[in-house]
């Protein structure tokens, strides 16, 4: 019997300041990280070098007054996953991108075909 080798697939999610409230306040931090191209392309390069087989990029389906206001003001996936192609050679690039369905303030919903 054969033995198959397995492998695991390691892929870094580069959230800008962070998906939270309070991350952009760290002494570390950098608080202008989701709109800053420099933060994306180093965190990029740096899980390149590592041999990371992706970096990943979320999307969300709205934003609203509760939201973290890290998603007030940052770069759309797709735009900054096609700057980023140019820089990089052997890394995986992902997002998702949110395009099909979203609601009003009404709640009523909107679909885009």
């Amino acid at each position: 019997m054969s033995k198959q080798k397995r492998q695991l697939k390691l892929g870094a999610m580069v959230h800008g300041v962070g998906h939270g409230w309070g991350e952009w306040r760290h002494p570390q931090a950098q608080p202008n990280a989701s709109t800053h191209f420099g933060f994306y392309k180093q965190q990029t390069q740096l899980a390149e070098r590592a041999k990371f087989d992706f970096v990943f990029i979320a999307d969300s389906l709205h934003i609203h007054e509760k939201s973290s206001p890290h998603y007030l003001n940052r770069f759309e996936p797709l735009t900054i996953l096609s700057a980023l192609a140019a820089l990089t050679s052997n890394i995986g690039l992902v997002a998702t991108v949110t395009v099909s369905y979203t609601t009003l303030p009404s709640g009523a919903p909107i679909r885009v075909a």
